[in-house]
């Protein structure tokens, strides 16, 4: 029993650890700073929330890719790993986990929008909606 708890006890040490230094590696964009860049430049924009959220108001441009579907993955490796990629979610937890992915799986230029899509709103940038007809 001892070893067991010794063993779950390092394990949950670890990936804490493992995670806490992911977190510390993500650069983090305002919308400031994220506007002034869309207005300069083509940049990739990913938006991690759910169709729904993102059909509610997205950032202009800004491709949905859920963090929780099961092609996720699949279709964030089909991003150019070169390009600069600005990820956001509804507050956060979302969006590092897909920076946290793109940046083991090689991308190189991976940015987490502070504040997320709230902070966006609140920095009073516009929002763009998906009608379906």
């Amino acid at each position: 029993m001892k070893t067991r708890t010794l063993f779950l006890v390092t394990f949950l040490f670890f990936l804490y650890t493992d995670t806490a230094k992911a977190q510390e590696k993500i650069n983090e964009i305002d919308a400031t700073q994220l506007s002034v860049l869309m207005a300069e430049q083509s940049v990739v924009i990913l938006d991690a929330r759910t169709e729904q959220e993102y059909n509610g108001g997205h950032i202009p441009g800004a491709i949905n890719i859920n963090y929780y579907d099961e092609n996720a993955a699949e279709k964030m490796l089909e991003l150019n790993k070169d390009t600069a990629v600005y990820v956001y979610c509804q507050a956060g937890g979302r969006a590092r986990k897909a920076c946290d992915f793109l940046m083991t799986s090689g991308f190189k230029k991976v940015y987490h929008l502070s504040g997320d899509i709230i902070g966006w709103e609140k920095a009073g940038k516009e929002l763009e909606k998906t009608i379906h007809e």
